[in-house]
């Protein structure tokens, strides 16, 4: 991995931590979700999987907010699962790669 690529990454998750949410702003919701599934495909990258899985979380939380065919809980649900292959937890990576594929055909 590259120095560049390494300190690129971590500026953008030092912008990412400094947003706020905007509950009656779906727009902004949804840009604050897109952000925080960067967030953490970024941290899952950097090898900072607890906060990876807390960035995921926080989008699939946030899935009453945003716009009803929204595939970010979707897409949260997915690279969650990756996390876990990449921790060797299969049985969980399983079950959240399963459960992407629920929300992706219910939106």
């Amino acid at each position: 991995v590259s120095v560049i690529r390494v300190i690129f990454h971590r500026r953008v998750l030092v912008l990412f931590s400094h947003l706020r949410f905007i509950e009656d702003d779906r727009f902004y919701a949804e840009s604050y979700a897109s952000g925080l599934l960067l967030r953490g495909v970024l941290l899952q990258f950097l090898g900072q999987y607890a906060e990876a899985h807390r960035a995921f979380d926080e989008v699939m939380n946030m899935s009453k907010r945003l716009e009803h065919r929204s595939f970010l809980p979707a897409n949260a649900c997915f690279e969650k699962g990756l996390v876990y292959l990449a921790m060797k937890d299969k049985q969980r990576a399983h079950e959240y790669l399963r459960k992407s594929l629920k929300l992706l055909f219910l939106a």
